[in-house]
């Protein structure tokens, strides 16, 4: 149990570490680039897309910390979940013969998040298009109610509105003890994560990915899903061993969201619109998996 609490609380804090510094730059720059962070145009897919790229878990808390709060798209918030590969590319760069095998995966990765996440942008504003025909046009200068309320979201700061408030309160201690409130959610699942899959054991979940090579796309899949740093670690050694091919280990990592999709699954005013978001996230694993060949 000693050790499980040792890596629950090093993962933690190295997602704290990337967390705190980054809120308080948002927390700065926020109230001059609002128009612009909820703009559905621009760059902001690629962006998250190559974010994601980086060997960090921490780009998919925050991505789905800043989609709760409006500040990002949803197809962002796909682009960096499908992106992210949390300790797949230290592994892969750990073992020469499977080096190379880095190129294709990264840009596995990040051709399908660009296509899924500018997809989903593109069909969601469709939607919104097509449900405000039949209303009356508001008047011009006039914001709607649901316009309203982004906005006051957007201006918000963990759940405070930063009118009156001293510099320092709003732009420091608002965003770390945001940081500080994600850090504990996060330990306590990766407490809990770390727990299960040490009871279970990885050798057991290997065996089972590699029991039937036909089904190792979806079993690679449902690992991918766990969140926490072991399903990666987990996927990346077997392919590397042979357990499972190229298909099944991108696909499997495609999944692979990490604590992003569990905090994005905490906001239980939004059950329907998460369990879709993780059936998305799901099915483009399962054709990532699929779509390349098994033998490779």
């Amino acid at each position: 149990m000693e050790e499980i609490l040792h890596h629950a609380l090093l993962d933690s804090l190295k997602v704290l570490a990337l967390l705190a510094p980054i809120y308080v730059l948002i927390g700065a720059v926020e109230p001059m680039i609002n128009a612009r962070a909820r703009s559905r145009k621009g760059l902001g897919v690629a962006l998250g897309s190559a974010l994601g790229l980086v060997p960090q878990c921490g780009f998919g808390v925050l991505a789905a910390d800043l989609y709760t709060k409006g500040s990002i798209s949803v197809g962002v918030l796909i682009a960096v979940f499908i992106s992210t590969s949390d300790e797949a590319l230290p592994i892969l760069l750990a073992h020469p013969d499977k080096a190379l095998s880095i190129l294709p995966l990264l840009a596995v990765k990040f051709f399908v998040a660009i296509v899924v996440g500018y997809t989903l942008d593109y069909a969601v504003r469709k939607l919104k298009i097509n449900a405000k025909k039949p209303e009356n046009k508001a008047e011009d200068g006039e914001k709607s109610h649901d316009e309203s309320e982004v906005s006051d979201d957007i201006r918000a700061c963990c759940g405070h509105h930063m009118h009156n408030e001293k510099p320092l309160v709003t732009y420091v201690l608002h965003p770390l003890l945001h940081s500080l409130k994600i850090f504990v959610y996060i330990l306590i699942i990766n407490v809990l994560f770390g727990a299960l899959v040490h009871g279970v054991g990885e050798e057991n979940i290997a065996r089972f990915l590699t029991a039937n090579r036909a089904l190792s796309p979806l079993f690679a899949t449902l690992v991918g899903l766990i969140p926490n740093c072991a399903s990666s670690v987990i996927l990346v050694n077997l392919y590397v061993s042979g357990g499972i091919g190229f298909g099944a280990c991108a696909g499997g990592l495609c999944a692979n969201a990490g604590l992003g999709m569990l905090v994005l699954l905490k906001d239980c005013k939004k059950v329907k619109r998460n369990l879709l978001l993780l059936a998305l996230l799901i099915a483009v694993s399962l054709i990532v998996g699929y779509a390349i060949p098994l033998s490779l």
